[in-house]
């Protein structure tokens, strides 16, 4: 059988502060993080722009 883990219809779109709360988020002591995968969306490439600098200090 086929995985449907990548299907685009299958996707959850939920705020950060919603996985913390749930303890998913990256930095939580579980499994399950492990298997979340992140998509960011901007609003404007300015956006993008902040988005991608404060990235680069943070890594």
């Amino acid at each position: 059988m086929r995985s449907t883990a990548s299907d685009p219809a299958n996707a959850i779109y939920t705020s950060v502060s919603t996985l913390k709360s749930l303890g998913l988020d990256a930095d939580a002591d579980s499994d399950s993080a492990a298997q979340l995968s992140y998509t960011y969306v901007c609003s404007s490439k300015s956006d993008y722009e902040t988005f991608a600098k404060d990235v680069k200090k943070r890594a």
